[in-house]
């Protein structure tokens, strides 16, 4: 029993022993300064719609990764509707920095051209 006792001493001394080289290392763990990231580049979707009266493009960049085929519309503030349909494909050019133009649904007796690029924001 007496040996058993005397181990176990031997370990409490050792774990206190440990734990006050640790307290140090662990204040000075804090003490040390956040590593400062470099800003993050965003990137938004500029448009410019041809023959324009009213109608904007806006589309939040989650949206626009999100996959799959998705109608919008980009009536804005005119009076009557035009839908633009995004694919995957037009997704990967935008990505890769290219120029994409579309073209809208026609309503009213016209449609319009929509160019579109991500660019970084300023």
């Amino acid at each position: 029993m007496l040996d058993k006792l005397v181990s176990r001493r031997k370990f409490f001394k050792s774990a206190m022993a440990l734990s006050a080289l640790a307290l140090p290392i662990s204040l000075m763990a804090q003490e040390a300064p956040a590593p400062v990231c470099p800003p993050v580049k965003v990137k938004v979707l500029m448009s410019e719609i041809s023959n324009n009266h009213g109608h904007e493009f806006t589309i939040a960049l989650k949206d626009l990764v999100s996959g799959g085929k998705v109608n919008y519309s980009i009536k804005g503030r005119s009076g009557h509707p035009h839908g633009l349909q995004i694919t995957n494909d037009v997704i990967v050019e935008l990505m890769q920095g290219k120029t994409v133009t579309l073209t809208s649904s026609t309503d009213a007796g016209h449609s319009h051209i929509v160019v579109m690029q991500l660019v970084e924001a300023e």
